[in-house]
């Protein structure tokens, strides 16, 4: 009875150190928005443009919530930041606000009973840091009553503006607060900037 107690005693005293090893290894997860930046026209809209946002298409390494991080020929995911909505969700937010902004009213499906003619889609092809620079790229299609109007490539990329030693030092500054925050605002930046560009090539200005 003794040695049973003995062993109940160990069991519990390993897997109480094994939880705290656990908890102690997993990083701080900071929770982020890119669709947050202001888009309130400065001028008045005579009149509003609409257009249908078909699909986004996302790659399987850019979709979930987690950002990636490329380095040279390797690339590996930033495990302490998670963003609150995909990036499905963040790029049709960011659309919708930018183009309301450009006076593109933005139609999102279902588009059944709309008579819409001019149609959108997009397919995203780059959205990583890659070293010190935010990267975002996207294939674009705009489409009228079956027939290809323009299509083509808009990419942007955003310099992390953060402190120089600490960019080239990642093992020192993985859970630096500061430098996740800068690598979030400058894709998210370059995120905007993009879709800014898309709405000028639907309405030239």
């Amino acid at each position: 009875m003794k040695n049973l107690y003995l062993v109940m005693f160990f069991g519990l005293f390993f897997t109480g150190c094994i939880n705290l090893n656990l908890r102690s290894e997993l990083p701080e997860i900071n929770y982020y928005a890119l669709d947050n930046l202001e888009t309130t026209s400065t001028e008045p809209c005579g009149a509003y443009n609409y257009i249908a946002l078909g699909t986004i298409d996302i790659p399987s390494e850019y979709q979930g919530n987690k950002i990636l991080q490329k380095n040279d020929l390797k690339a590996h995911y930033i495990n302490e930041i998670k963003l609150i909505k995909g990036l499905n969700e963040s790029l049709e937010s960011i659309i919708i606000k930018e183009f309301n902004k450009q006076c593109i009213k933005t139609i999102i499906p279902p588009f059944s009973g709309i008579n819409v003619e001019n149609y959108l889609k997009i397919k995203l092809l780059d959205f990583s840091i890659d070293k010190n620079v935010a990267n975002v790229a996207i294939f674009y299609q705009i489409s009228q009553k079956g027939a290809i109007l323009q299509s083509g490539i808009i990419a942007e990329s955003s310099e992390i503006e953060f402190n120089n030693e600490k960019l080239n030092k990642e093992e020192s500054s993985k859970n630096d607060s500061d430098l996740l925050d800068s690598k979030v605002k400058a894709l998210r930046d370059a995120s905007f900037e993009v879709v800014h560009k898309l709405a000028n090539k639907i309405i030239p200005k």
